[in-house]
């Protein structure tokens, strides 16, 4: 009994790797799953971020029947997030203020109905940005 409980869970954490947290989304993003929706977000240089909401295979972006809300929380303050549709695929999500180093992205979703909140770490992001930096200055 102990050795078949240790092989499921040794079973579902191996799944949940192959699914796609532990690496970059389609669009080069960090993943959350939760739900049937999963989210992708892709930070820009200029401190927006592109959200992507996914089927269960990581695929099909969609903004059709679809919604999301997001914001930044840091320990002094919530700074809300103005998201809208860009490109017929995806939401692109700023604010007037410069994004801070420390925080979390927080973002309400909604795709065909499921409704999903979901977190990410902004430090992920800055990581992200410096590599692709570090590797865009080849001469």
């Amino acid at each position: 009994m102990k050795n078949s409980i240790f092989v499921l869970i040794v079973l579902s954490a191996l799944q949940l790797f192959a699914h796609g947290e532990d690496k970059p989304g389609p669009h080069g993003g960090k993943i959350e799953m939760a739900k049937n929706v999963h989210t992708e977000v892709a930070a820009d240089k200029d401190g927006s971020f592109h959200i992507f909401l996914l089927d269960g295979n990581l695929l099909n972006p969609t903004v059709k029947n679809s919604s999301l809300d997001g914001s930044i929380k840091t320990s002094k303050e919530e700074i809300k997030l103005d998201c809208s549709v860009m490109g017929g695929t995806h939401y692109h999500c700023k604010s007037k203020a410069v994004r801070p180093k420390d925080g979390k992205l927080n973002l309400k979703a909604n795709r065909d109905g499921v409704s999903v909140d979901v977190s990410y770490d902004l430090k992920a992001f800055d990581e992200v940005l410096k590599e692709k930096k570090e590797t865009s200055h080849h001469h």
